[in-house]
């Protein structure tokens, strides 16, 4: 309509001249406009050759930064590298892998302009490149690292979650501990009572809460430390690299001051681990400061160890606080399940 002249394609079919199969336009009108039309097809096929559709391998730890806050850092990206503006078609032209997909984890997905993906492609590894060499290590001496790491590699999810950092050991192998399997169950909590106070297990009167409660609890010696050092990489930005390396640091130093000479395992049933965590942590963080023992308080479902590092006589107090707290909240009523 634009050229005023009528454009017929024929089907596609394989011509000497070509491997692939092409298609042949007939145009009929004025000179001009066949011209004109002429101009707009070939204009249309270049544009079309020069769409492509190139993936790039990147560490998936890499990837919460590349993005940016609510996709800000990508789409900056593209701009720069003369993609278009708009969120939705800056989204088009680089694409993450998402949970749920077959997409591989560390693929990402670049499609459009040719010359324009290639300078997205080129940007991209140049920042991973960059946030590859933010790299910093620290040697913790093996006997210590398990503390540090924590329960359920607690420190790692920390690093990770709260500053981007990722941990890793360069293959070195880590040391591993297994807590022992309490040798019985925690007694059934919070029974009502004619609806309204509660009791423990079957015991009808309150008496000893420790006896009542009878939770499994095992103390062990730390003879199996081993000797020698791991390494600790730490990897993501600058400024976070640097907060992660200060928190695993001054964990070393409260390990060593504390000495933790033995492990603690207290099997509490899971619907009261709330009483022994507080509002905001305050009650666990008390337990803590008074038993001067580190306590890590599970979080998975179906988890009730928690699992006390510190001398044999921490220990004993961390568990009596902790019994003090559950006999709190059963006699105020809230240690139903």
């Amino acid at each position: 309509d634009e050229t005023e002249t009528r454009i017929d394609f024929s089907e596609p079919h394989f011509d000497s001249n070509s491997p692939e199969k092409i298609v042949t336009a007939t145009i009929q009108g004025t000179k001009q406009n066949i011209a004109e039309a002429k101009k707009s097809i070939l204009t249309i096929v270049g544009d079309f050759e020069n769409q492509t559709t190139e993936i790039v391998r990147i560490d998936p730890a890499h990837h919460k930064f590349l993005i940016g806050q609510s996709g800000t850092r990508i789409r900056d990206l593209v701009i720069k590298c003369g993609g278009p503006s708009d969120r939705q078609a800056s989204a088009r032209m680089v694409n993450f892998p998402r949970p749920g997909t077959q997409q591989a984890l560390d693929e990402v997905v670049l499609k459009g302009d040719r010359a324009v993906v290639e300078r997205i492609k080129a940007e991209l590894e140049r920042e991973v490149a960059e946030q590859n060499s933010r790299t910093r290590t620290i040697q913790v001496p093996r006997k210590y690292h398990r503390a540090i790491a924590g329960t359920n590699q607690s420190t790692y999810r920390r690093l990770r979650n709260e500053l981007n950092v990722v941990v890793d050991h360069g293959g070195e192998p880590e040391p591993k501990a297994k807590a022992p399997k309490p040798k019985k169950q925690p007694t059934a909590v919070a029974t009502p009572v004619n609806g309204g106070g509660a009791r423990i297990g079957d015991a009808a009167e309150k008496e000893d809460t420790a006896a009542e409660l009878d939770l499994p609890f095992e103390i062990v010696e730390n003879e199996d430390a081993e000797e020698g050092e791991i390494t600790w990489h730490f990897k993501g930005e600058k400024k976070n690299v640097e907060k992660a390396e200060k928190i695993v640091l001054d964990l070393l130093e409260e390990t060593k001051r504390n000495v933790h000479t033995h492990t603690g395992y207290l099997a509490v049933p899971q619907h009261l681990l709330r009483h022994v965590i507080g509002r905001g942590g305050s009650t666990i963080s008390r337990i803590r400061d008074r038993s001067g023992c580190r306590i890590d308080v599970p979080h998975g479902k179906g988890d009730e160890i928690i699992v006390l590092t510190g001398t044999r006589e921490s220990l004993e107090e961390a568990r009596t606080l902790i019994i003090e707290v559950l006999e709190r909240s059963n006699s105020n009523g809230t240690g139903r399940a």
